[in-house]
């Protein structure tokens, strides 16, 4: 995964789109297995724990996602009915877990690529 700074042209479009007054905005690229992505996603001052972004990963439509850091090593985000929480257990290894609805669906350990 890499992340960047967006620069202030590249913050415009979610800007736009969410109607927002962003503060700092990031792009994600990632790879994992056979897959890859992109996503944008920006913060506003005036919404504190929400990340606005250009599309969700299984549509190309924005989405607004909540979000809790719940310690230092746990981070929660939540969209809808679905919140997906990310738990880092040592710096190379993390455990992520699905739900929805409260109820535990999906749960991944996932180990950082070593290129």
């Amino acid at each position: 995964m890499t992340v960047r700074l967006l620069h202030s042209s590249e913050l415009s479009p979610i800007r736009q789109r969410h109607e927002l007054d962003t503060e700092f905005g990031i792009r994600t690229s990632w790879e994992y297995r056979n897959k890859a992505g992109q996503t944008v996603w920006a913060v506003a001052a005036n919404y504190p724990s929400l990340i606005f972004t250009d599309k969700c990963s299984d549509n190309h439509s924005p989405q607004i996602l909540g979000y809790q850091m719940v310690n230092d090593h746990q981070l929660v985000i939540a969209a809808d009915r679905y919140e997906e929480t990310f738990r880092l257990e040592e710096d190379n290894r993390r455990l992520r877990e699905l739900r929805f609805v409260g109820k535990l669906i999906q749960r991944i350990w996932e180990d950082r690529f070593e290129p």
